[in-house]
């Protein structure tokens, strides 16, 4: 059986929604990389297509300016405590 992964770090998000307590991240698209061995490390084949993203136990804060919907690397994205700087 391959083994997959999806690599969002190029990706922009188009749509954020919140349903109940859950945040619905829409990618329209993402790269999904599929090996016998390790995904994005060893060899295998790739393609993109459009990927949706539910994160349980969320809420939004605030709200979203204009500027944030510019992709910039000085982004932070804060999940269960912890910090990933760089986000775009």
């Amino acid at each position: 059986m391959e083994n997959r992964a999806i690599e969002i770090h190029d990706s922009a998000v188009d749509q954020i929604t919140l349903e109940a307590s859950v945040a619905v991240l829409h990618f329209p698209e993402v790269y999904i990389h599929s090996s016998e061995g390790r995904p994005t490390i060893d060899a295998g084949t790739g393609w993109t297509q459009e990927a949706v993203i539910r994160i349980a136990n969320s809420h939004i804060e605030g709200k979203f300016s204009q500027e944030s919907r510019v992709p910039h690397t000085s982004r932070t994205l804060r999940c269960v405590g912890s910090r990933r700087d760089g986000v775009h």
